[in-house]
């Protein structure tokens, strides 16, 4: 039976059993999230999208090949079955994430880190530690532990731990500096996410096109993304500032909206109906500078006061994008 190209997507991955990296991985979709719930026994009301991430048994696995018709031998190993959310599909490099053991012991990988909390299972995982100390007290590798004991801890540390390949050892205190520095810079943004990236050992391009995929959409690299209109003399501005601020605004307040409320159909609109507009910006920010005038809950418009641009150019994650032109 076809299946339609909507339907939602998901993902089964093997864990290989000595690295605890994803091995083994098939892509399936399927509209009929009922006989999902069914085979894998998830109840209607627990997960109705099925938005979690499940971990299968060997008996789990084989059923659901066999309702599906995948092709997936996974044997004994722990297989992961979520869903698909498309975002980072195409990446045409390896991430980090779940593979750090491997691309360490590869060399193709500088630097990890983990946040460890002793109270919290969802924390870095301590089967998965023990497999990176095996390879600490083999040689291999270098771990320091920045651990502490909050108010009410009970002797239970929380804290981050850091791994490296053998000479590495300097990305840690790099690291921990970029850290300590964007908090006292007011946040993190474009620049530290490069550092970071360079750090850990991704090449130019792959940070360049890591950030650029963050440009896309509200993330955590940039806080959120907004769009607004400029006038021939704004572009301008925002050009000769090289792409690092806001145009002086004529009037009390400057329109924004969230980026994805304003598409390529509403600029297009505004276009034909404003011939004042020359193009349209997108800027990024952490919401919490906007939490007073704005309700965030909502995709706007919101009419920020003039006065408060000089602030926000001052607080800027990433260049402004210059997204449409008349």
């Amino acid at each position: 039976m076809t299946v339609s190209p909507d339907a939602p997507a998901f993902i089964l991955e093997a864990i290989d059993e000595h690295l605890l990296n994803p091995c083994l991985a098939t892509r399936f979709r399927t509209a009929d999230l009922a006989k999902l719930r069914s085979v894998l026994a998830i109840d209607d009301d627990d997960d109705p999208s099925l938005e979690r991430v499940y971990l299968l048994s060997p008996n789990e696995t084989l059923a659901l090949c066999g309702a599906f018709d995948l092709k997936f031998d996974s044997g004994s190993r722990e297989v992961f079955l979520f869903k698909d959310c498309f975002r980072w599909s195409r990446s045409p490099y390896l991430f980090h994430t779940g593979y750090e053991l491997p691309l360490l012991l590869d060399g193709r990988k500088k630097l990890a880190f983990f946040t460890f909390d002793s109270n919290d299972d969802s924390s870095f995982d301590s089967r998965l530690k023990a497999r990176f100390d095996h390879y600490v007290e083999a040689g291999l590798l270098h771990a320091e532990e920045d651990l502490h004991l909050p108010p009410n801890s009970h002797g239970r540390p929380v804290g981050k731990i850091y791994y490296t390949a053998k000479g590495e050892e300097w990305r840690i205190p790099a690291i921990k500096l970029i850290e300590h520095t964007s908090g006292v810079a007011g946040g993190w943004n474009e620049v530290f996410e490069r550092l970071e990236g360079t750090l850990m050992g991704y090449e130019d391009w792959q940070n360049n096109w890591w950030l650029e995929q963050n440009a896309l959409g509200d993330s955590v690299v940039y806080g959120l993304s907004f769009r607004c209109a400029v006038t021939k003399a704004g572009l301008d501005w925002v050009i000769h500032s090289g792409n690092r601020a806001l145009p002086p605004v004529e009037g009390p307040t400057l329109t924004i909206q969230a980026s994805h409320a304003l598409g390529d159909e509403a600029m297009k609109l505004a276009f034909r109906e404003d011939p004042d507009t020359e193009a349209f910006i997108q800027f990024n920010l952490l919401g919490r500078h906007l939490m007073r005038v704005c309700d965030l809950r909502t995709a706007g418009p919101f009419q920020i006061p003039a006065t408060m641009v000089s602030d926000i150019n001052r607080k800027l994650t990433r260049q402004i994008h210059i997204v449409a032109r008349r």
